[in-house]
């Protein structure tokens, strides 16, 4: 097979990864906004005999799980990113294509640098991975104490 060849077969492959990794975040965040909306519907009409403070505790617990859930599933959804911005880059210039090696850009382990960036400092990964959970934590707060 000839390296552009080989690279295009990748960037197919990285692309199936990203629509997957999507995906799955998605999943993830209909199933926390799905069971922090029953418990505060639970809580408010009085389903449940749980106090406000366990209500709390019992959705920042939930939240915190699911937020670990989808930042491992956003994490490699990063990584599938820049390995596809990295192949597209080598098939443009056709000479400097490094492949394959989407499995080793996948399980490389994360450094607090490599957070930091995906999260933190990249508007993007911010304004879709941290403020919905930072709102999902401030609207079970409120509710739980003045719902």
């Amino acid at each position: 097979m000839v390296k552009n060849e080989i690279a295009f077969e990748e960037w197919k492959h990285v692309q199936a990864v990203i629509a997957r990794k999507s995906e799955s975040c998605l999943k993830i965040r209909g199933w926390i906004y799905t069971l922090i909306s029953a418990i505060i519907i639970a809580h408010i009409t009085n389903k449940i005999t749980w106090s406000e403070i366990e209500v709390v505790l019992i959705s920042i617990f939930i939240t915190t799980f699911f937020l670990i859930l989808e930042g491992i599933q956003a994490l490699e959804h990063w990584r599938a990113i820049k390995r596809s911005n990295e192949i597209e880059q080598a098939l443009k210039e056709n000479n400097k294509y490094d492949g394959p090696i989407l499995s080793q850009e996948m399980i490389k382990c994360s450094s607090l640098q490599e957070i930091r960036e995906v999260f933190i400092l990249n508007s993007h990964g911010f304004r879709h991975f941290v403020m919905p959970y930072t709102i999902v934590y401030i609207i079970a707060i409120i509710v739980a104490f003045y719902g």
